[in-house]
């Protein structure tokens, strides 16, 4: 492996150490947004989140699409790239779901966030 001068020496760690990162990242993602689906499947019940529900299913068939035709294969013993945009994004709005969850009422934090109008 070669370095230059002005680049720090590059580590190389066992892939067995690499698969146990990037499966303890995901374990990681699913626990923190454990909830989050907990209230999807409540509120996906009521008829007025029919076009959630579509977007949604929507959503879900453009991801299938994407990883069948683009031969997504995933590497665990590749390391984790951190993507600040995307990090920043997912943090993000888990910290403003969280923050919501805690100091916010849920019916006004749905009306903030998907631009309803409150009705009484």
């Amino acid at each position: 492996m070669q370095t230059s001068a002005l680049s720090p020496p590059r580590h190389e760690l066992p892939s067995s150490l690499l698969r146990a990162l990037n499966v303890t990242i995901g374990c990681c993602w699913l626990w923190l947004y454990w909830p989050v689906f907990g209230y999807l499947a409540g509120i996906y019940q009521f008829e007025e989140f029919r076009t959630s529900q579509l977007i949604t299913v929507v959503i879900i068939g453009l991801i299938v699409y994407r990883v069948r035709h683009t031969r997504l294969q995933p590497r665990l013993d590749t390391p984790p790239h951190a993507y600040a945009p995307a990090l920043l994004l997912a943090l993000g709005g888990s910290l403003g779901y969280l923050l919501l969850a805690r100091f916010v009422d849920v019916n006004l934090g749905e009306a903030i966030f998907l631009a309803r109008r409150a009705t009484g």
